[in-house]
């Protein structure tokens, strides 16, 4: 098997890293809405989701910051060099 060179490891890296964090944003419910119409009894389990979405959220910008740490000075060009990758649309 052929050695992958580690920049392309960065590259993947710093791809999912950023892209988790992008998911993070777009996946976020609305949890007023949600409750709008909602009877009293759907309240605690709407808490509880927004309590779990949270530490969802708080576990990616750590894992960002992680990786930001890690590379350094190099994380800003290899986030720049999957820019594009990352604007063609996902299913």
């Amino acid at each position: 098997m052929r050695e992958m060179p580690s920049a392309f490891y960065k590259e993947l890296l710093v791809f999912d890293l950023d892209t988790l964090k992008i998911s993070a944003k777009q996946l976020s419910p609305n949890f007023e809405l949600a409750v709008k119409h909602a009877s009293p009894e759907v309240y605690q389990l709407v808490e509880q989701s927004r309590l779990l979405n949270k530490q969802f959220i708080e576990t990616i910008k750590e894992a960002n910051r992680m990786g930001k740490d890690l590379l350094g000075p190099e994380w800003k060009g290899l986030r720049a060099k999957i820019k594009n990758i990352q604007a063609i649309p996902r299913l």
